[in-house]
């Protein structure tokens, strides 16, 4: 019955039209939108220490793939003196509690990582720009996303993202340009992409500029006035 449609992504769009039957007409593609004065390169940073430093944040939930983000840190973690910090879940004073934090905790104690891998529990979406712009690397494996809010804001704050080619970090990240798209559930290509960045900060700052570049397009003034300019269009058609 609806005059127009926002979705958020092509993948929206498929569904939208597939099993549901919209017609294609009255569907508007228009994203996710990103703080641009919170989520920028410049600002505090979590503190850091002499290691290269790796960041996945998302909730403790298995299609997050974060034992892909484990299992791959794990290859490349000795060689690199690389750490891992990952944020979601319960409060930290609540992880030991969290029964996937407790399976995470062990598999990392399994590849002789712990000593490497921090978990931080929940960080407040305030803080999150710091903890993003402390990060060499943004890395996420879920198995299935629908949108990549947060590889975006890693974007923004000009850190290169590594991500699986599924759902909307399909079209937010810009394969070796903004960061590097892997397949879903596959530790030994995320291990891969980590290699290359770690390597060679060159193309980490070439990377992270391009996605704070790049980030302008998911500007909420950006997002909002294609809502408007989607309402106006209506109205006039009326």
């Amino acid at each position: 019955m609806a005059d127009a449609i926002i979705a958020l992504t092509p993948e929206e769009v498929e569904y939208l039209t597939g099993p549901n039957g919209i017609p294609p007409s009255k569907i508007t593609t228009i994203p996710v939108g990103v703080n641009l004065d919170q989520f920028t390169p410049h600002g505090d940073a979590f503190p850091r220490n002499d290691r290269l430093r790796v960041v996945t944040v998302g909730r403790m939930v298995p299609r997050k793939g974060v034992d892909t983000v484990i299992e791959g840190f794990a290859q490349v973690a000795e060689t690199f003196n690389a750490e891992l910090l990952i944020a979601g879940g319960p409060a930290r004073d609540a992880l030991s509690a969290d029964p996937t934090v407790r399976r995470l905790h062990d598999l990392a104690r399994k590849l002789d990582v712990d000593t490497r891998t921090e978990f931080l529990g929940r960080v407040s979406h305030e803080r999150v720009p710091e903890l993003l712009r402390s990060a060499d690397v943004f890395v996420c494996a879920p198995h299935y996303e629908p949108f990549g809010t947060a590889a975006l804001e890693a974007a923004a704050c000009g850190i290169p993202v590594i991500a699986p080619a599924v759902g909307g970090l399909r079209h937010h990240v810009q394969d070796g340009r903004t960061g590097t798209l892997i397949p879903a559930a596959d530790p030994d290509a995320l291990a891969a992409a980590l290699v290359t960045l770690l390597s060679n900060s060159r193309i980490r700052g070439d990377m992270g500029a391009a996605g704070a570049a790049n980030a302008f397009r998911y500007s909420w003034p950006a997002v909002t006035g294609q809502i408007l300019a989607l309402y106006r269009s209506m109205l006039k058609h009326r």
